[in-house]
């Protein structure tokens, strides 16, 4: 008698078990979907407006220095991943020992990466100006060959007609 109890407590047991299982399954299927539906529903709202700004004309200009710490010890690889097309940036000059035309590109995570000193020297004016230039995410591809293209805005000098 004793044996035959112990064998359904063990079965019940079991499917409990099983039960409590596969609903942490269907519970990780769920947060999975949803999450997915949260990062399209980001990417969509992150898409860069087709409407032109007036007095502004955009240049893309290719993120390098990807990997990497940042001088406040975080990580620009993991900042890079939370980032998006359409992502807002600005673009800093900031100068160190050995680096006369560092150029440091911010998103609202942090910094993400650095232009190339050649584009400090062609753009100097503006890029050494007071004010930060502002600019967003054109292309952007993570992975074992990540990429960045930015689109920064230039002011474009109009001339009085005479």
């Amino acid at each position: 008698m004793w044996n035959v109890v112990k064998w359904i407590v063990k079965i019940l047991l079991g499917l409990a078990l099983l039960i409590v299982h596969w609903s942490l399954f269907l519970l990780y299927i769920i947060l999975l979907a949803l999450f997915r539906k949260y990062r399209q529903h980001r990417r969509e709202q992150a898409r860069p407006g087709e409407e032109e700004e007036q007095g502004v004309e955009y240049r893309d200009f290719e993120l390098y220095d990807l990997e990497g710490q940042n001088e406040d010890g975080t990580d620009r690889q993991a900042i890079f991943n939370k980032c998006y097309r359409g992502d807002e940036v600005t673009v800093k000059y900031n100068p160190a020992p050995g680096h006369e035309n560092r150029l440091e590109v911010w998103t609202k995570f942090g910094q993400i990466g650095l232009i190339a000193p050649f584009y400090a020297e062609q753009y100097a004016d503006t890029f050494k100006s007071d004010t930060p230039a502002r600019g967003r995410i054109k292309k952007i591809s993570s992975g074992a060959d990540a990429y960045c293209t930015l689109e920064i805005a230039f002011p474009v000098d109009e001339e009085p007609t005479a």
